[in-house]
């Protein structure tokens, strides 16, 4: 087999970091590879923010963790910072880099854009030795002061909202063993 396809079988979500930071070089090449990911219309539309603060990603993973548990509570989702607090695990498996993919509204693309670019992300960074996790988002987590704060500060139109994120880093422990493939046997017609 080639190499990409390699890349693609051998690639494993990691949720075990250690805290050495992804070098800014290599962010910059990660980068390269998601401005150039397929994208609907060719629009080229998803917003990219990368951090590498500690403190930020920590409340912005624990306010992610909180919404993601009352997703599927019916009840309306509750964000305070008594909860944000109350949760001991970040939503980025305490990542030391975060990649945050913001998506514009109202676009039936949005979403297939973002997770195109987190893929390309994590087959380019698996390339070069840096692992990663893809982490979904179950409604947006940003409409507490904080997050609010945050959008503003990233010069995030009103008008978009966080689609994905990327977790990238080196992993603490064994790189994690493949799982069995459960999909059903392609259909040929």
């Amino acid at each position: 087999m080639n190499e990409v396809i390699n890349n693609i079988l051998d690639r494993r979500s990691v949720r075990n970091y250690t805290e050495e930071k992804v070098p800014k070089e290599i962010l910059d090449q990660l980068l390269e590879v998601a401005v150039w990911s397929p994208n609907a219309g060719n629009r080229q539309r998803t917003r990219i923010v990368v951090s590498q603060d500690n403190a930020l990603n920590t409340r912005l993973g624990k306010a992610q963790n909180v919404v993601y548990g009352q997703f599927n509570s019916g009840k309306k989702i509750e964000l305070s910072e008594e909860l944000i607090q109350s949760t001991s695990r970040s939503g980025f498996y305490n990542a030391p880099t975060v990649i945050y993919l913001f998506a514009p509204d109202r676009f039936l693309f949005a979403e297939p854009d973002s997770y195109i670019m987190a893929h390309n992300i994590c087959l380019a960074a698996h390339s070069i030795g840096v692992d990663s996790c893809i982490i979904s988002v179950a409604t947006d987590y940003f409409f507490d002061e904080f997050g609010q704060e945050a959008l503003k500060k990233w010069d995030i139109p009103e008008d978009y909202h966080i689609s994905a994120q990327v977790i990238l880093g080196y992993r603490a422990g064994k790189y994690p063993a493949p799982k069995e493939r459960k999909y059903q046997a392609p259909l040929f017609v």
